[in-house]
């Protein structure tokens, strides 16, 4: 029951951020290697992603260590809490790169498994089996559109992961990010941003291969999630694949 709970909170999370979901499915093989990893994680007593052997048969050591190194793991024993901290993924170990959070909105994932034992939890994320995976600009979170605001959490970061089809790699330096309120004239229809964009308190460019590479993390200062806020992004000083500049912008906000 926990396992579904916690397929069903990421099928949410990917609906919301334009990937797909429909279809995402528990394997049993991979839960398999997840429950072996959270038993080897609880008889070590450590969160790792390379245990060592506590004194295991070979084979069963083995198992669990590709359980342990194709997963995100958390010392959550709830596999639905899990999700939510790896879509935080925010603390100071994590945020320069969100890799549990890219791995969980990877368009390419079909199936994953949860397993939890004693004091920790795995998901299985090194899944790739999508057939066909649909053509996509960027992947953002917060998406792009709207979001309920009790799926965020104001200290997490935000970010934005390139398609490497339609984008080069980013190049840090030269990339500029702005997040600014607006505010929606509900009888117009039009959004005016207001006068000042928010600080921003963490930036990072990560390129490495963590579901989706080329992504831009940052986090505005002082943002408010509640119902109607909004926000409009700018991200300049892109390339797309054929070395054009290029700028994204989208609007962001909670109900």
């Amino acid at each position: 029951e926990r396992r579904e709970q916690a397929l069903r909170l990421l099928m949410g999370y990917r609906f919301l951020c334009g990937v797909p979901y429909a279809d995402l499915q528990l394997d049993r093989g991979y839960i398999a290697y997840a429950v072996a990893a959270a038993r080897i994680m609880d008889a070590l007593g450590e969160l790792t992603h390379n245990p060592k052997n506590p004194g295991w048969p070979e084979d069963a050591y083995q198992f669990a260590a590709k359980g342990c190194g194709s997963s995100n793991i958390s010392s959550s024993t709830s596999p639905p809490d899990s999700v939510k901290l790896f879509m935080g993924d925010s603390d100071p170990g994590n945020i320069d790169r969100l890799g549990h959070r890219r791995w969980c909105l990877n368009p390419a994932m079909q199936r994953t498994g949860f397993g939890s034992y004693g004091g920790y939890t795995a998901m299985w994320s090194f899944d790739s089996s999508r057939a066909e995976v649909p053509d996509y600009d960027f992947v953002a979170f917060p998406p792009q559109g709207l979001m309920p605001k009790s799926m965020f959490v104001k200290d997490w970061a935000w970010c934005v992961s390139l398609n490497p089809k339609k984008y080069t790699a980013p190049a840090k330096e030269q990339v500029k990010v702005s997040v600014t309120p607006v505010q929606l004239d509900t009888r117009s229809g039009v959004l005016q941003k207001g006068p000042q964009a928010l600080a921003i308190n963490y930036f990072n460019v990560e390129t490495s291969g963590f579901g989706i590479p080329n992504c831009i993390i940052f986090r505005p200062a002082d943002i408010i999630i509640a119902p109607n806020a909004l926000y409009a992004v700018q991200i300049a000083g892109l390339q797309d694949a054929g070395g054009q500049a290029a700028t994204l912008e989208y609007v962001a906000g909670f109900f």
